[in-house]
């Protein structure tokens, strides 16, 4: 892992257990094991860090969906799967789910507020995508909007992975989301 990385991934572990508030520089290189003035060398400061972490962890997550987006698999399966991508990711880095939903806590910082809405906005995109086509296929039921279906679909994911890190059950994160893909799949 190149050092810059290193730098976002640690960023995001404080940000996503002890919340906005407590990340500083000095926090970050002391847990890097690096000065605060050798973290200007890779970034300009607290703000740039925080909207890198945004980016990097949304690269990761958009890699593996554009693989699934032109898959052989009807859209069901291809939405079942965007799930699971994110519950591997959640698995491997549990302080995103804190990170990427509270985005309350990133108001003040310059751009950020947008930059998770424009995330937000393409993720869903995807998502009422992928029902319209699926319902047209007739593979999604099609007597709910596919813009209601997947607001309940992407609200749902949201809750069930905030509950659990809040419960401290993210350990248990492969259980929990069978039940959550069985519902799922009830629902479409």
């Amino acid at each position: 892992m190149d050092r810059k990385t290193e730098i976002i991934e640690a960023a995001a572990r404080i940000i996503g257990s002890d919340g906005v508030q407590a990340f500083t520089t000095k926090r970050l290189a002391a847990m890097i094991g690096i000065s605060e003035a050798a973290l200007y060398r890779y970034y300009s400061g607290k703000d740039e860090i925080i909207h890198k972490v945004f980016e990097h962890f949304e690269g990761l997550i958009g890699q593996k969906i554009a693989s699934i987006v032109v898959a052989e698999i009807n859209e069901k399966e291809k939405i079942e799967t965007i799930f699971e991508i994110h519950k591997h990711i959640f698995e491997d880095y549990p302080e995103l789910v804190f990170l990427l939903f509270s985005e309350g806590s990133f108001i003040d910082i310059a751009g950020l507020s947008q930059k998770i809405s424009e995330i937000l906005t393409r993720k869903f995109s995807l998502m009422e995508s992928l029902i319209q086509q699926g319902q047209t296929n007739g593979t999604i039921r099609n007597d709910i909007a596919a813009y209601e279906l997947g607001k309940v679909l992407m609200g749902y994911f949201r809750m069930y992975l905030l509950q659990l890190r809040l419960e401290g059950n993210m350990n248990n994160l492969d259980k929990y989301c069978k039940d959550f893909f069985k519902t799922i799949n009830k629902l479409i």
